[in-house]
């Protein structure tokens, strides 16, 4: 019998780490389900880091020639080798499914290269296996915006929403036609699972539910008590009223002690930036790329329910009067950081001007000769 390999690739910002965090923590369970029904999964830990699979993505990254977003990915593995050895695993594993799970699976559709390399690993195995790829893909505007939130949580130097979006973002963000592209291509219409991630996905162990179930695993009746659920805080996003505040103190590279001070006392003013380049893109371009990616999935069926429930949330830019006000704002806390420094500065050089002095009067730092 043909083993089944399942590829979750994302998207982000969909409870991607719950899963992973779920999946990591029941898999004795999920394996041992093949002694119950023949439908034992298994999440190889062999593969994985910090419970998902990403280095199997960052290996083709890395041949591409992808720098951004790399996370300090340093392995020399070809990656080709690598994924021989995951198929090999494949071959070994006593049961009939695998599964490895990676949101940087679908930064493919932004990197045709990438997606080149791994057609070209996959193709000569595409006989052997049946493939899977089960993706989630969340309401535009609400992705672009937990994305942004995230991307400030990882301490990158991004710009305000808008600029960010155009300038910042890989296009996969906001054009999930692109994103899901070279899955369809290399393995498929009908290999790619595509489901909404909505807001009732959070609660009671939705989430891990709808994903089983594509497993064909049941996940209430007598399986109900098996499962080790996550902690409900899994990555979870910045505060919004202290989002802005936090990326222009980052961004202005202050030490911690000063952007706590900053937070607390700016609440009041959390927006902040003044953009360093004008928009390749302008944001109406980027809500009709949107549209239109959404648009070429309401064509296939496999994906058509899902591209026509996200298409009254078009992606959502600040207005005018918000983008003045983080320009205005971080203006103002840019000539503060740089006055400070003029100040310890001249500082420094009158303390030194002084120790001169006294070095040539001959004067002790008590002031007796």
């Amino acid at each position: 019998m043909r083993k089944t390999i399942y590829l979750h690739i994302g998207h982000y910002k969909t409870g991607t780490t719950a899963l992973q965090v779920f999946l990591d923590s029941n898999r004795d369970t999920l394996q041992n389900l093949g002694k119950l029904w023949n439908k034992g999964v298994d999440y190889p830990d062999q593969f994985a880091h910090f419970a998902k699979h990403s280095q199997m993505a960052f290996s083709i990254y890395r041949e591409a020639g992808m720098t951004k977003l790399m996370y300090g990915f340093r392995d020399q593995t070809p990656a080709k080798e690598r994924w021989h050895s995951f198929f090999d695993y494949v071959r070994q594993s006593k049961c009939p499914s695998i599964l490895i799970s990676s949101e940087e699976f679908m930064r493919m559709g932004a990197n045709p290269k990438a997606a080149q390399l791994l057609k070209d690993i996959i193709s000569p195995v595409q006989s052997e296996f049946n493939f899977k790829i089960i993706a989630y893909l969340r309401r535009p505007d609400a992705h672009l915006r937990s994305w942004y939130n995230q991307l400030v949580k990882l301490k990158q130097p991004v710009p305000d929403f808008n600029n960010a979006v155009c300038n910042v973002m890989e296009p996969i963000h906001y054009d999930f036609g692109l994103a899901l592209r070279p899955w369809m291509a290399i393995f498929g219409q009908e290999a790619v699972v595509v489901r909404a991630y909505t807001e009732d996905l959070r609660k009671d162990g939705a989430l891990f539910r709808d994903f089983l179930s594509i497993l064909d695993i049941p996940f209430d009746g007598k399986n109900r008590s098996r499962w080790i659920l996550p902690d409900n805080g899994i990555n979870a996003r910045l505060e919004e009223r202290y989002l802005e505040l936090t990326r222009i103190t980052q961004n202005l590279c202050l030490t911690k002690e000063r952007s706590e001070w900053l937070r607390k006392n700016l609440v009041n003013q959390l927006e902040a930036q003044r953009p360093d380049s004008i928009a390749q893109l302008t944001f109406p371009d980027i809500v009709e790329q949107s549209r239109q990616g959404l648009e070429d999935l309401k064509s296939n069926s496999q994906t058509s329910s899902v591209a026509k429930a996200l298409g009254n949330y078009p992606p959502r830019g600040d207005t005018t009067e918000r983008m003045e006000m983080l320009n205005l704002v971080q203006l103002l806390l840019h000539e503060n950081t740089v006055l400070r420094q003029r100040i310890q500065q001249s500082s420094n050089a009158s303390e030194a001007r002084l120790a001169a002095i006294e070095e040539k009067l001959g004067l002790s730092k008590s002031g007796k000769k």
